[in-house]
């Protein structure tokens, strides 16, 4: 049996409005696990779990909203069962209904509501061993969670491997009702590859493989991807790898795009110390009234030796390209183009004439959509975009994050970006570190509307560490000079774990940067503060703090924010005590202020 309360209570504030909103929560549920077999455990075994809760929610809102309570049940369970486990032919029934809960800073709690029943058989002893599954699911959004959605599909699926060679396959359909949108379609995936070993060893592979998807209905959309490579042992000390590929997608309204990509390299290494590699690449995208060809190679030197008092490493890179567009009647689509976050250098788009108004940014995984200008902000100048992360958003300082858009090039252009790089590193005895790099990277239009230099960059970089695993001290310095976004970046970073009673761990850290945009000669700052405790007070309580202070001053507004966060767990015999708080305030000039506190009490009981 679980106890739980939750109480959070936030505030957001801007030169328009004041929103303050309290959630209180409490939940009661009864958990019951079991497993166990019918008759014989080779006959039929089962796993079984299922939960009874109430739910009682107030929301009280000062705004646009009044107070609401809400009041529910929550019925949960999982239950799986296996027959004839040890027989060459298996099979598996499941159903799990469970409650999805997503606490989201300055917005209520969503909920929703997952079903999924459905059945698998395995077939062990057929020449590609192989899974047939069918299955139904629903997701039903609750409160702020709009989302409803219905699939309904099955799936066979397989894979042999033996002597060096291995087959797979897979297909999948299912027929999808996306509720909320009020969309239906079909959907149908289907996909077979090969990998064969051509020598002695597995350096020695050939492999290829073919996936299909097609989706019809008020979705319509089709994918081919095919791609065949192989990687060769030439020679005791080289090696080669080399891939093919062909892209296909058409969608409803929007045109064919086909992409065919070339890339071989060869890698040679020299008592482990050298490694040197050769590589070219060919790209060819076919869209509805235009055409992208690139081609062009890269060369890289990487030297590693072990001196009498520590490591030195080199790195050298020399890579070139050459891209003609041919003329386009539509905007050219960029999808998942991957970039680092950061508060010190904006972000600048890979190609020029990009379209804010086409502009979607996520994070890593495409799942979570940021928004402006509360996530981060565009600036379009001289046919570039830039992106900034804004102030008390949800872009974290050196995150990945992607981003999606078009852009419309001119017809017909022909450039040439050349880049090479130089690094260098030297590791004394394992406490003191030593970084250099430089950056030259150019981009020139050949022929086209104009001729010219597009971009030219030229960065230069430095770092040095000091310390071990207990204290560390590092000193980052960038100097980038470019036809957009030049700057000059300093940054100092150092942690410490600090002397402690047993068991108690006590760690700190402290970083501080400065940027100063050559371009308008300003300049931007910032510190962070951390601070950790983490202890085992006893025998089956664990406890831990974490504590954090930011300021910063940027171009566009400056502000400051902390937050403390605590953990306490405890248990003994069959009961467990978990409690959780969080707290914290941001306070910016132009961005809304933010004041957040959150109470988390769970009481479990086994029984």
């Amino acid at each position: 049996m679980r106890l739980g309360f939750e109480w959070r209570d936030e505030s957001r504030r801007t030169e328009f409005n004041e929103l303050q909103q309290t959630e209180r929560t409490f939940r009661e549920d009864f958990l019951l696990r079991t497993r166990g077999y019918a008759y014989h455990p080779r006959l039929l075994d089962f796993n079984a779990s299922g939960a009874i809760g109430l739910e009682q929610t107030d929301v009280e809102t000062t705004g646009d909203v009044q107070q609401r309570s809400l009041d529910g049940r929550n019925i949960a369970y999982d239950v799986r069962t296996r027959w004839f486990k040890e027989h060459p032919y298996t099979a598996t029934l499941y159903g799990v209904r469970n409650e999805v809960r997503a606490r989201q800073t300055l917005f209520r709690t969503t909920e929703a509501l997952v079903t999924e029943v459905g059945a698998e058989a395995s077939a062990k002893e057929w020449w590609i061993p192989s899974r047939v599954s069918v299955r139904d699911y629903d997701y039903n959004g609750r409160g702020a969670d709009t989302n409803e959605e219905h699939r309904t599909g099955a799936e066979i699926e397989g894979t042999r491997s033996v002597d060096g060679t291995i087959y797979q396959y897979a297909l999948r359909h299912n027929d999808v009702d996306l509720q909320s949108s009020d969309r239906r379609f079909e959907d149908f995936e289907g996909y077979v590859s090969g990998s064969w070993r051509v020598g002695q060893t597995d350096d020695d592979r050939v492999s290829t493989s073919v996936r299909q998807r097609t989706q019809r209905g008020d979705i319509d959309t089709d994918s081919m991807q095919a791609a065949a490579s192989a990687d060769l042992k030439l020679s005791e000390t080289v090696n080669s790898t080399t891939r093919v590929e062909r892209l296909e997608f058409s969608a409803d309204g929007s045109g064919a795009n086909d992409t065919s990509r070339f890339e071989s390299s060869a890698t040679h290494r020299l008592y482990e110390s050298l490694v040197s590699q050769v590589g070219v690449n060919a790209l060819r995208n076919e869209f509805e009234g235009g055409q992208i060809d690139r081609y062009g190679g890269n060369i890289d030197l990487r030297y590693r030796k072990d001196v009498g008092f520590g490591r030195l490493e080199l790195g050298y890179r020399l890579d070139s390209y050459v891209q003609d567009e041919q003329s386009a009647s539509q905007p050219i689509l960029v999808l998942d183009e991957p970039q680092i976050a950061s508060l010190g250098a904006p972000i600048v788009l890979d190609n020029f004439g990009a379209d804010p108004a086409t502009v979607v940014v996520t994070d890593a995984t495409g799942l979570i959509l940021y928004l402006e200008p509360q996530d981060y902000t565009l600036t379009a100048t001289q046919g570039r975009v830039e992106i900034s992360i804004s102030l008390g958003g949800n872009i974290v300082p050196g995150q990945t994050i992607l981003v999606d858009y078009s852009y419309l090039p001119r017809p017909p252009v022909r450039f040439v970006n050349t880049g090479q790089g130089v690094r260098a590193a030297l590791r004394v005895q394992e406490w003191l570190g030593f970084e250099l790099g430089l950056l030259d990277r150019t981009q020139d239009l050949k022929s086209g509307t104009d001729t010219g230099v597009l971009n030219n960059e030229h960065s230069v970089m430095g770092a040095v560490d000091v310390g071990d695993r207990d204290r560390s001290l590092r000193a980052e310095y960038e100097d980038r000079d470019a036809t957009f976004a030049s700057y000059e970046r300093i940054e100092y970073s150092g942690s410490v774990r600090l002397p402690a009673p047993d068991p108690l761990q006590w760690q700190f850290s402290a970083s501080t940067f400065e940027t100063r945009f050559k371009d308008d000669d300003r300049t931007e700052r910032g510190d962070t503060l951390r601070t950790m405790l983490d202890s085992m007070i006893g025998l089956g309580t664990h406890a831990s703090l974490r504590a954090e202070y930011r300021r910063l001053d940027l171009r566009t507004d400056e502000g400051n924010g902390w937050l403390v966060e605590a953990m306490l767990t405890h248990e003994f015999r069959r009961t467990t005590i978990d409690l959780r708080m969080s707290v914290g305030e941001e306070r910016f000039v132009v961005a809304s202020d933010q004041t957040h506190f959150q109470i988390w009490l769970y009481l479990t009981r086994s029984f």
